[in-house]
């Protein structure tokens, strides 16, 4: 359908919706209102309308649209192939579907979106390409244009690759997919596993109003207990009518065991006195996979391996000599490592310096946790594991902090990350209080552990924050009509140095 078809398409749609409260109601027929938004989708003798970035010419290829994209771009967009002037109307749901192939392990970031400033996204999926494959997707745009696109970014590459895609499509006026997940048989049970002397409960969703039978079974289907549900009424989470089953007093380990109510049997679960033995170190274990500036080794956490982030190598710009924002500051700061907070990039002066001081105090109270191994790679050192992972945290708010004693908030994108797109740059954000104090909290802790060596004599590694405690404390000090001094918000009391000073305090005046 030419554009002009499809315009007058879509304004015929929209008087239909304005009158539509004074018409009959009908239900339309599956597909009877969709409408095919882009031109020329299955390549047939020429790509027009499409474009490709300067430099890299689409070629036909057995009837696909085929580019080589080159090396050495830095970001997805900097590559891509695409469609303008396609409508679009706020609420309309489309189905994006085309059919896609590439050089194994390169991304391809599918998008729609608006093509002219400030091109916004509407909807993306970036999935891993290999052979041809053919990908679908359903969304509902949020905004109504004519100035729309389909795109495939295929840039941030070090070496070039090939692409090919071919059948694309955007139909609009399609019936949303209704999701309807998953959730096993209707008796939910705890698939982590049951302590022996602890509570043990599990959910019957149902629509019966009245007690039910139940049995506990074996892992070879034997009986072992038997009694009748307890109605519930509707859980207001889920809106299901439930039933609860409470059969606390089996208190025998075991594995394999099932409930069978209503006609249901649920998955296989386990009782066990170690049913959460390992829920300390696997939580501690996580703090390794959000390193930033490290490469995280597949062995060590087999199938979430990873090249280091943010370490100046292209094509990322890297954290080694960071700005601030525009306007902010005239200086750069290298703020290598630290943990990522989330799925983002960011770094956060203020969580991390929390969940720094969370970790030693779990070390001080915790005599086991000195002898566990997080499987990192200074594991072995002589030191124990928790403490090397705090340090990297610390070393990261150590760098965060400003030339006038300040320490900056927060590093991170620009913009959210479009992932798994990595990104090129991260400004940094404008200095601010909460930024300035948090720091302190985590080297009262650390020096503390320097003081307190435990009976292995392991300390915390060796972390000088003297000079960053005195120039924070002076930050403090010309804001403040009363000297501060040890014991204050901007000078912990507990913060003694291992140099010349006895205790991070402001110079005499």
């Amino acid at each position: 359908m030419h554009l002009w078809e499809r315009s007058r398409a879509i304004a015929a749609l929209a008087a239909l919706l304005l009158v539509g409260a004074a018409a009959p109601a009908h239900a339309d027929e599956p597909g009877q209102n969709e409408a095919e938004q882009v031109v020329n989708g299955g390549f047939d003798g020429t790509t027009d309308p499409f474009w490709s970035t300067s430099g890299m010419p689409i070629a036909l290829t057995d009837g696909r649209a085929c580019v080589d994209v080159p090396g050495g771009t830095t970001n997805r967009w900097d590559a891509a192939v695409g469609q303008n002037d396609i409508d679009l109307v706020a609420g309309e749901t489309y189905r994006f579907s085309f059919d896609a192939s590439g050089d194994a392990g390169h991304v391809v970031r599918a998008i729609t979106g608006l093509a002219v400033s400030p091109y916004d996204t509407y909807f993306e999926q970036s999935p891993v390409l290999g052979d041809l494959q053919h990908y679908s997707y359903t969304f509902t745009a949020s905004t109504s244009t004519a100035q729309g696109q389909v795109a495939f970014q295929i840039g941030g590459s070090e070496t070039p690759w090939h692409f090919c895609v071919d059948n694309v499509s955007l139909v609009g006026g399609v019936p949303p997919e209704v999701y309807v997940p998953d959730t096993g048989p209707r008796v939910r049970v705890n698939q982590v596993a049951y302590l022996p002397d602890g509570p043990k409960a599990a959910t019957l969703v149902t629509d019966a109003t009245t007690a039910l039978p139940w049995t506990l079974n074996d892992k070879n289907g034997k009986i072992l207990l038997k009694a009748r549900t307890s109605p519930y009424g509707v859980d207001p989470s889920s809106g299901q009518n439930v039933q609860t089953i409470d059969f606390s007093r089996y208190k025998k380990s075991g594995t394999g065991f099932t409930i069978t109510a209503d006609g249901e049997t649920s998955r296989p679960f386990d009782i066990s006195a170690d049913a959460y033995k390992s829920l300390r170190t696997d939580a501690l274990k996580f703090y390794y996979t959000q390193r930033s500036g490290i490469a995280i080794s597949d062995t060590l956490r087999p199938g979430y391996g990873r090249a280091a982030g943010h370490v100046d190598v292209a094509p990322n710009q890297g954290d080694g000599n960071v700005p601030c924002q525009p306007g902010v500051c005239d200086y750069t700061l290298d703020v290598r490592g630290g943990w990522y907070d989330a799925g983002d990039h960011g770094k956060y002066v203020v969580n991390g310096g929390i969940s720094v001081w969370e970790l030693l105090s779990e070390y001080e109270q915790s005599h086991a946790v000195r002898k566990v191994n997080l499987e990192i790679p200074e594991s072995g050192n002589r030191t124990p594991d928790i403490l090397d992972e705090v340090r990297w945290e610390l070393n990261f708010l150590l760098s965060m902090q400003a030339p006038n004693g300040m320490v900056h908030h927060k590093i991170h994108d620009q913009a959210w990350t479009g992932l798994p797109l990595l990104p090129s740059q991260d400004p940094l954000h404008p200095v601010s209080t909460a930024g300035t104090e948090r720091p302190g909290r985590g080297p009262q802790g650390v020096h503390r552990r320097e003081d307190q060596p435990d009976r292995a004599g392991a300390r915390v590694p060796a972390y000088n924050s003297c000079s960053a405690c005195r120039r924070r404390t002076g930050w403090c000090t010309t804001r403040s009509t009363t000297r501060p001094g040890p014991g204050s918000r901007c000078c912990p009391r507990r913060i003694r140095s291992r140099a010349n000073c006895t205790r991070c305090r402001p110079p005499p005046p």
